[in-house]
């Protein structure tokens, strides 16, 4: 093992073809039973109603006040106020049940939240979590107690429409042109698969200075890197341990079993550092963030070479960010539907009041003066 060395190459490597195959053996549910001792407790629902996928994909953020089990009105919270038409409306406006159209599933996630889960759960889709949404959380990660935190979580995520809308994009047998080659179509329904699914895992508090990210090239792992790009002292003694950990799980668990000889897997390696546990499987693919690694790095490797020693990438105090603490997607905390709703009052007004009532759930008691 070898640590933050680079290979040299002359030829510029490429990627292995990306194909809509590949794609589909890294969504849960093609390794949720082979690996099913490797990962926390978790639950599938699907095929997802396409009710449930138009309203994930439609726009806005839309939740009922009996979402949130207040005990006083959402209106006399806040401290601003609209004008008198909004106010009118709103009076003379019923709640909607949004969910009737999906009623089966909405009862369905609140159950196994629960009545199987232990009461919280982590939500992602075939692929991805919506881990570019926690701006919208009052606490700040994936941990949803009921359906309605689920659901603002998936709709606020741009990796969520990715899945989506655009999963198979990249593939090499992917045809731009949808079904039957029409060009006319609104949407491209060859752009991702027609069965979706919920995947909701058992909330487990974890420490991100022990999450990894380990590549796989033709059944070889050619490296680890740190997933969190803080700087932690604490790793660099552990290093090698780590690692070993991490090595002995691939070889026994995932180098001959899993579909594709290239992949890249997600692993936590909690303390007292002697169990790893699988997080999640992706594609060898330029939509995979390389990390502490560049891609060109990772391409150039020959892992056949008698000299081949896989490489370790901890994050360098210099090169951490510049204030501890900070948070990878944070591009995303000013979301699209923020931006949207700043070009109307009304939408301004509407945003703010959501906000507002998030809030008061998380701090019923606090003054909102």
């Amino acid at each position: 093992m070898s640590t933050n060395s680079a290979p040299n190459s002359s030829s510029s490597p490429q990627f292995p073809p990306l194909t809509k195959a590949h794609v589909d053996n890294c969504q849960f549910s093609a390794w949720q039973k082979q690996y099913s001792k490797l990962y926390p407790k978790s639950r599938v629902l699907g095929p997802l109603p396409t009710e449930f996928v138009d309203y994930l994909l439609a726009d806005g953020i839309s939740l009922p006040k009996s979402a949130f089990n207040l005990k006083y009105d959402v209106d006399e919270a806040m401290d601003w106020s609209t004008d008198a038409a909004d106010n009118e409306e709103s009076d003379d406006d019923e709640e909607v049940d949004f969910t009737k159209p999906f009623k089966a599933l909405h009862t369905e996630i609140n159950r196994i939240i629960r009545e199987e889960l232990n009461g919280a759960v982590m939500p992602k889709l075939n692929w991805s979590a919506p881990k570019d949404a926690v701006w919208i959380s009052t606490t700040n990660t994936l941990k949803c107690h009921d359906a309605y935190e689920i659901y603002m979580l998936l709709k606020a995520s741009s990796y969520i429409v990715h899945d989506l809308t655009e999963s198979y994009t990249d593939c090499v047998d992917y045809d731009p042109t949808g079904f039957d080659g029409n060009d006319d179509d609104i949407t491209d329904p060859a752009a991702s698969p027609q069965d979706f699914e919920l995947v909701l895992r058992q909330w487990v508090a974890v420490n991100p200075a022990l999450e990894f990210r380990c590549f796989v090239r033709n059944r070889t792992l050619i490296g680890i890197t740190q997933r969190d790009m803080n700087h932690y002292d604490f790793l660099f003694p552990l290093q090698d341990q780590l690692a070993g950990e991490i090595e002995q799980f691939f070889e026994e668990n995932l180098q001959h079993t899993f579909a594709d000889p290239d992949f890249v897997f997600d692993v936590y390696v909690p303390a007292p550092y002697d169990r790893v546990w699988l997080v999640d499987i992706n594609p060898f693919a330029p939509h995979t963030d390389s990390l502490l690694f560049a891609w060109e790095e990772l391409l150039a490797i020959d892992p056949t070479d008698p000299e081949f020693e896989y490489d370790v990438r901890l994050q360098e105090r210099e090169n951490a960010s510049s204030t501890f603490g900070g948070t990878v997607h944070s591009e995303n905390y000013v979301p699209k539907d923020i931006v949207d709703a700043s070009l109307t009052g009304e939408g301004i007004a509407k945003l703010a009041k959501q906000w507002q009532t998030m809030m008061n759930m998380e701090d019923p008691g606090s003054d909102s003066d």
